[in-house]
């Protein structure tokens, strides 16, 4: 009976620090939190690089000769770069004609400029690329890699359409480009 009494003692004891334990816990039974983010678009730096890779915001072709012109022979490479892409696995680039310029005419794929002279754009090499058209925008989709991409273009000057030779005349030639880039 000695044995029941202590082991009785001690699960009274027990029960008792149990309760107490019990009684100084506190406080509630479940959490809940709100979670709030904002959902932005992908983006990427985006630049026109020329042919040596320095930024530029003008493609030189330098002195350019009416032979040039009559044998589509004057040709610059550059590059529409995309870097720090964040967000973004494609990109599609297209051209149109800038603010203040316009097609060779309003049929022509050629980019408008002054004295009676246009420009090509191709997407790779000239001739072999695909060539980029002024009156229809033609998307041309860019794989990003490892936070960038470069799309290498080609632009050639040529004899505006519905003009001759005749009617080029000297002074500085230029047509105002704009790529738009949509990402996706």
């Amino acid at each position: 009976m000695k044995n029941n009494t202590a082991i009785l003692a001690l699960a009274l004891a027990g029960g008792l620090f149990s309760a107490f334990s019990n009684a100084a816990i506190t406080g509630p039974s479940s959490l809940s939190a709100t979670f709030v983010s904002t959902v932005v678009p992908g983006t990427c730096t985006a630049n026109v690089t020329d042919a040596a890779g320095a930024e530029a915001t003008e493609i030189k072709f330098n002195d350019v000769f009416k032979s040039d012109l009559i044998n589509k022979s004057r040709t610059e490479a550059f590059n529409v770069v995309l870097s720090n892409c964040s967000g973004v696995r494609t990109a599609q680039v297209t051209a149109m004609a800038g603010a203040g310029s316009d097609c060779s005419t309003s049929t022509s794929d050629n980019f408008g400029a002054t004295h009676a002279t246009a420009f090509e754009l191709w997407n790779g090499d000239v001739d072999n690329g695909i060539r980029l058209s002024c009156k229809t925008r033609q998307l041309q989709k860019v794989v990003i890699a490892d936070g960038g991409a470069s799309l290498a273009m080609n632009a050639r000057i040529v004899i505006a359409d519905d003009k001759t030779i005749d009617d080029v005349t000297p002074g500085d030639a230029s047509s105002l480009i704009t790529f738009l880039v949509e990402y996706q």
